[in-house]
């Protein structure tokens, strides 16, 4: 999230290819399946900080966490590794059957 949010501007949050990284990371950031991943989370932390009333800053992440998974979200590439939410999550057998071993 941290890399959504620009520094020194209030309730902007960005997705694609100009997020938050180092010049290494840029190349891989840049492709179509990343910019719409980020794009997906900008959007929705974008919606829970207008429903809430909140400033982008102040939003939980684990709150951001909870709505893309409902969303069938890929937060993890990594098998059986899921987003700690400070509770126990399960997620549905459709969202982890496509991704690829590691």
């Amino acid at each position: 999230m941290r890399a959504l949010l620009p520094q020194r501007v209030e309730n902007l949050v960005v997705g694609g290819r100009c997020i938050s990284c180092d010049h290494l990371s840029q190349a891989s950031i840049r492709g179509a399946a990343t910019c719409m991943a980020t794009g997906h989370a900008a959007g929705t932390a974008a919606a829970v900080a207008a429903l809430n009333g909140q400033f982008m800053r102040d939003v939980d992440i684990r709150q951001i966490q909870r709505k893309l998974i409902e969303q069938d979200a890929i937060l993890s590439v990594i098998e059986s590794r899921e987003p700690w939410l400070g509770e126990s999550v399960t997620v549905r057998e459709s969202s982890t059957e496509s991704l690829p071993a590691v």
